[in-house]
C-alpha cells in the first residue's frame, strides 16, 4: 500500500540514533518513509547529551542537551509557556526541576514547529511527552498532534498510576493515538482509560538488508561458523518481558539435538537476566 503524504510537514519528537534502540530505529525508518511518500518536510527533535543540527536522509535532526537549554525558560518571550507549564502540570506533584525540564521541552518543540511550519507533530512515549499537553493548548487546531505509545506504562507505573487524570487527558486529547502492538494498545486500560487506540505494527525496512548475502558471509566468517550452521538470535533487553528466559530454557535441548550445528547469540541492553544469559 502506498501512502500519499503530500502537503505533510512532520515533526517527530522522540529518540533518534545514535544510540540505537527500538523507537530510535523506527524513527530512522519513518523519515525515509515520509520522504518517499511525498512529505514536504520531516524534522526530528531528540534530547540527549549534545547540541547539534544534522541532515539525515533529507530530514533535519535537532539534538539538544536539555540542561544547556533551560535558560530559554527565563526569556521574556517564553514566560507565557513557563506560566502554562507551572500552572497546568504543577498541580500533579512534579518537582520544580521537572517543571523546568518540561518548560524547556515545550519551548523547543514550539520553536522548531514554528520554524518548519510543521502541521503534524508526532510525540513518542506518553511519559516522555508531558510537554505535548501545553503545546496542544497553545497550538489549538493549527497543528495536528499524534501520540505513539509503547509499553511505558509497564515500566513506569510509579510515574503514571498516581496521575490518572493527567494521562487521561494525554490519551484523549491528541488527534490520533497509535500503539506498536495490541498489548501496548490495551495498556492504559489498567488505569481506566478506554480510548480506542489504533495499532500500527513496526515494520522492517527491507532496503536496509538489500545486501544481506554479503553481510551474512562476512559475519559468519567473523563468528567462525560454517555455512550450514544454524544461528539463533535473541535481540532485546535482557529481561523476562522480552522473552529471553524462554529462549534460555530451550538452549540445552537444542544443543543436545544439534550439537555444533547450532549457535546462539544473545544481544541487547542490560537487564535482570544478564547472569542467566552468561551462565547459559
Amino acid at each position: 500500500m502506498k501512502v500519499n503524504c503530500a502537503g505533510m510537514r512532520v515533526l517527530l519528537r522522540g529518540p533518534f540514533p545514535p544510540p540505537f534502540g527500538g523507537i530510535a530505529t523506527l524513527l530512522n525508518s519513518l523519515i525515509v518513509g515520509f520522504k518517499d511518500s511525498g512529505a514536504e518536510d520531516v524534522v526530528v527533535l531528540h534530547y540527549g547529551t549534545k547540541n547539534a543540527v544534522e541532515k539525515v536522509e533529507g530530514a533535519t535532526i535537532y539534538r539538544y542537551n536539555l540542561k544547556t537549554q533551560i535558560w530559554k525558560a527565563f526569556l521574556p518571550q517564553n514566560w507565557a509557556l513557563l506560566f502554562r507549564v507551572f500552572t497546568y502540570l504543577g498541580k500533579y506533584g512534579f518537582s520544580y526541576r521537572q517543571l523546568l525540564r518540561e518548560t524547556t521541552k515545550a519551548i523547543l518543540a514550539y520553536e522548531i514547529a514554528s520554524k518548519h511550519n510543521s502541521n503534524v507533530i508526532n510525540f513518542h512515549q506518553s511519559h516522555e511527552a508531558l510537554e505535548s499537553l501545553v503545546c496542544m493548548q497553545k497550538w489549538g487546531k493549527s497543528r495536528s498532534v499524534v501520540l505513539t505509545i509503547y509499553g511505558e506504562i509497564y515500566d513506569n507505573m510509579d510515574q503514571i498510576e498516581p496521575r490518572p487524570d493527567l494521562y487521561k487527558v494525554m490519551i484523549e486529547r491528541p488527534a490520533a493515538v497509535l500503539a506498536s502492538s495490541e498489548h501496548c494498545a490495551r495498556s492504559f486500560k489498567k488505569i481506566g482509560i478506554d480510548r480506542p487506540i489504533e495499532v500500527v505494527y513496526v515494520g522492517v525496512d527491507m532496503e536496509r538488508f538489500a545486501n544481506n548475502n554479503i553481510l551474512r558471509e562476512s559475519y559468519r566468517k567473523q563468528l567462525g561458523t560454517q555455512e550450514n550452521t544454524v544461528i539463533l538470535l535473541y535481540m532485546g533487553r535482557f529481561e523476562h518481558e522480552m522473552g529471553l528466559d524462554s529462549m534460555v530454557e530451550i538452549v540445552p535441548s537444542l544443543i543436545e539435538k544439534m550439537g555444533n550445528d547450532i549457535k546462539f547469540i544473545f544481544a541487547g541492553a542490560k537487564g535482570p537476566l544478564v547472569e542467566m544469559a552468561l551462565k547459559c
